[in-house]
């Protein structure tokens, strides 16, 4: 694929993309597709379990989410100037590192639940992995942006809203339960009221947030599909002029 400039890449308002860079954003849309489930399916694990292996987890779960992060870094590279697509690329590339970097206290919680420390970091890593796929359908729709597809961006404002109310509603009703625990058990004793709380909907917040990822992983597919068809037909052009020529 050539490197230069061409009309068809980009029919956004004031984007003129190379074909080099929107490789790079087909290539980190496939990488959140692959790595945003495996990442909460290796949290669930770490979770889940007490006798989970303590290497395997942490490790396994840190090199998904040191792709994320790799993933949102490469979109950098990215020469557009564009201020909503800059923005959504640093905001993504912020949830992604701070959910890289609070990985390890996932499983350190859950065998060793008397920490706070552990606690406070595992529930903080939590909320930055509900912003990362938040965020995600507010880059695909900058992305759409970016090659003019209106549909496209449409879609992901839905969705952005639709997650963000979805998450927003999920740990709301987190903190409720946390809080009922307290005020049912002496108020000196809070901490062990809320990590008997999140140690008893841990599962329950596995599945519930399998909903907004459903709907990401959904989004980034299109966005995913639409960017190869571009790069496709872009192709297709530049071999036939190979051979009028």
């Amino acid at each position: 694929i050539a490197e230069g400039q061409c009309p068809t890449l980009g029919t956004g308002k004031g984007t003129g993309i190379q074909a080099k860079g929107l490789w790079h954003i087909c290539q980190t849309v496939s990488a959140f597709i692959w790595c945003l489930p495996a990442g909460l399916l290796l949290s669930g694990y770490a979770t889940g379990d007490g006798n989970a292996p303590p290497t395997l987890t942490p490790w396994s779960l840190g090199v998904v989410e040191l792709i994320l992060a790799l993933a949102a870094l490469r979109l950098l590279l990215v020469p557009v100037r564009q201020l909503r697509w800059r923005h959504s690329v640093w905001l993504t590339l912020f949830w992604a590192v701070g959910t890289l970097l609070l990985h390890p206290f996932v499983p350190w919680w859950n065998r060793f639940p008397e920490t706070q420390v552990f606690a406070f970091s595992m529930v903080v890593h939590w909320i930055f992995a509900s912003c990362l796929v938040t965020q995600s359908n507010a880059l695909v729709g900058a992305v759409g942006a970016l090659i003019g597809d209106r549909e496209l961006q449409e879609e992901a404002e839905v969705f952005f809203r639709s997650v963000w109310i979805m998450f927003l509603t999920m740990w709301t009703l987190v903190g409720i339960m946390i809080t009922m625990a307290i005020m049912i058990l002496d108020e000196s004793s809070w901490y062990v009221a809320a990590s008997l709380t999140l140690m008893r909907i841990r599962s329950y917040l596995f599945v519930t947030a399998l909903v907004p990822l459903s709907l990401t992983i959904y989004l980034l597919w299109k966005a995913h599909r639409s960017c190869v068809a571009i790069l496709t037909s872009h192709r297709r052009l530049s071999d036939r002029s190979a051979v009028e020529q």
